[in-house]
């Protein structure tokens, strides 16, 4: 997978968490989830696919893609999906607007996967226990490069 020296993390210290303290949620306290209780699903409801309806492909269709063929990249070729995530160049999943920015997670297979929730410019990623998995940061084209929680680089999405 060729990525742009300009937005891979491993040649642009700017893109980089763990050399840049600034967007890097272990040394941001303000883009921590486990320290900043407004963007933690497990501690605001409002954020909480469990608590809001509007979050919950199982309890809103419209962002269901088994039930809404529009939101499904599968069956639909031409869905613009707001984000569609890459592991290692490998096609990992999408995101469907959910309320607001937040957005519903879904893996390859269509099973409901987490949350991502914006945190000023980056996107924390929750799993469906709300357990806080990763983030996304922008990569200045777009998209964004995906990190796990210990700020290594393990993907991207655009």
């Amino acid at each position: 997978m060729y990525i742009p020296t300009q937005r891979n993390p491993l040649t642009n210290d700017a893109l980089n968490p763990l050399l840049n303290e600034s967007i890097n949620p272990l040394t941001n306290d303000a883009l921590n989830p486990l320290l900043n209780e407004s963007i933690n699903p497990l501690m605001n409801d409002a954020l909480n696919y469990l608590a809001n309806d509007a979050l919950n492909p199982h309890t809103n269709g419209a962002i269901n893609p088994l039930v809404n063929e529009a939101v499904n990249p599968l069956n639909n070729g031409a869905y613009p999906g707001p984000l569609f995530f890459h592991i290692q160049g490998t096609f990992a999943g999408f995101g469907v607007a959910a309320d607001g920015d937040i957005l519903a997670l879904f893996n390859e297979l269509l099973t409901h996967a987490g949350t991502a929730v914006p945190v000023g410019d980056m996107l924390a990623i929750f799993d469906t226990g709300n357990r806080w998995v990763g983030y996304l940061l922008p990569n200045g084209a777009g998209g964004y490069a995906r990190f796990d929680i210990a700020g290594q680089w393990v993907g991207y999405a655009h």
